[in-house]
């Protein structure tokens, strides 16, 4: 049964569990502000999941290096060769034994997992359901995933997130560790990996897309640390210093050049010299002098 309704009547959370009891199949769509959130169903459980801004679709691609499984130069190195060749890139990852069925299977339930997280967070907009539809109806990798688990931590999350987003406002923010705890609380395995990766250098949108937990997780992680005494906030990230060593940087001319141009002037000189009026004689600088004069700069320049 296809059905459609307004956020403001039935939230994100509300409508995607009516899907799950409902054992439905099909695409529920989300659609707010220009951006675009459609959950694929088979049976009640989101087998896909699909983020577009703007009306321009996220790629898979983009969450392989947020998921942690691989470096983004590594990404980068892969998508140009995918370029250049035609072959997609999960299929370059699996033949060159990158990454693994399994693993990608993982990436896509990350996927799947964070663009819940970000549904759960619209207020408004509208939601669509289509039965018998279904995403990425040729894909090779099979996932399903229960729509109860996934609400039941990212309603939790949610409810934290207006504290968070006050706390962690600046995307630029550094942190660094604290001496100890404030507070004695026995860490999770998610605060335990950004607490090792906090090293007063890494800013906030940096430590997401390295932790390998997404965006929300990593939040709530860095949110716990502070609260716990853990890590404290150092500032903003400065910008690269790339203009300023430009500016630093000095021409380095050709040793070649300088002498050409030192010839010329010295020869300049001479020729002015003697054409000035009879009254004033000036001698001819030798030429053995200039060339003596030529390679003593040139000896200042080389040392």
């Amino acid at each position: 049964m296809a059905f459609e309704g307004n956020l403001k009547a039935f939230g994100a959370a509300e409508v995607i569990q009516f899907v799950a009891l409902n054992q439905s199949t099909g695409v529920l769509t989300f659609y707010s502000k220009g951006d675009t959130i459609s959950l694929s169903f088979e049976e009640g459980r989101i087998t896909a999941a699909v983020a577009g801004k703007g009306g321009v679709e996220l790629p898979l691609e983009e969450y392989l290096v947020k998921s942690g499984k691989i470096t983004k130069e590594k990404f980068n190195e892969i998508k140009k060769k995918a370029e250049e060749t035609k072959i997609p890139i999960d299929e370059i990852l699996l033949r060159e034994g990158i990454l693994t069925h399994q693993e990608l299977e993982e990436v896509i339930y990350f996927k799947i997992q964070e663009i819940v997280d970000e549904v759960l967070l619209w207020k408004e907009g509208k939601y669509r359901f289509e039965p018998g539809k279904a995403l990425y109806v040729k894909s090779r990798f099979k996932v399903s995933v229960d729509p109860n688990a996934l609400l039941l931590e990212g309603m939790r999350r949610i409810d934290e997130w207006p504290r968070i987003q006050a706390t962690l406002n600046d995307p630029k923010e550094v942190f660094e560790k604290t001496e100890k705890p404030a507070v004695s609380v026995e860490m999770g395995p998610e605060e335990e990996k950004i607490l090792s990766m906090i090293d007063g250098e890494k800013s906030l949108e940096e430590l997401v897309e390295t932790s390998g937990l997404g965006k929300f997780r990593t939040y709530q992680a860095i949110y716990n640390l502070l609260e716990m005494g853990a890590v404290r906030k150092k500032g903003k990230k400065k910008k690269e210093e790339k203009k300023k060593e430009k500016k630093r940087k000095k021409i380095r001319i050709p040793v070649e050049v300088i002498m050409n141009i030192l010839a010329g002037i010295i020869f300049a000189a001479s020729l002015f010299l003697r054409f000035q009026t009879f009254e004033i004689k000036t001698p001819e600088v030798p030429r053995s002098r200039v060339h003596q004069e030529l390679e003593r700069i040139e000896n200042m320049l080389g040392q």
